[in-house]
């Protein structure tokens, strides 16, 4: 068995966690790859919980570039892994349900999931 293994099991048993709603984040290893700007979005991101929602705007604000909302989005959009960054905690300046890689179905779905969407 080696560690591919043991990162696609602990993988595995963490995304049937989060979706039993039991872990609020992934501890599995994963190695940032993107600009520092990049890096610095999906940070912040990660300091989201679980049923919370931002915006892109207060995002680019906590990170120092309060007129990079857009770029934010940009960030959000390359996002290699959805749901251990979880960008879908993202909206739209109206927190309107903007701006995913995925179909935005994908997003609300996950909100649901969440409790921030009825």
């Amino acid at each position: 068995e080696g560690p591919e293994t043991t990162l696609l099991r602990d993988g595995e048993r963490e995304l049937h966690q989060w979706l039993a709603g039991d872990i609020d984040r992934f501890t599995i290893p994963w190695k940032e790859e993107g600009t520092v700007f990049m890096r610095s979005v999906w940070s912040e991101i990660l300091k989201i919980g679980r049923g919370r929602v931002t915006t892109y705007g207060d995002i680019a604000k906590k990170i120092g570039k309060p007129t990079a909302a857009r770029a934010v989005g940009g960030a959000c959009h390359r996002n290699p892994l959805p749901l251990v960054i979880p960008c879908h905690r993202v909206l739209g300046a109206s927190y309107s349900l903007t701006g995913f890689a995925a179909p935005i179905e994908l997003k609300e779905t996950l909100l649901r999931r969440e409790g921030v969407l009825l």
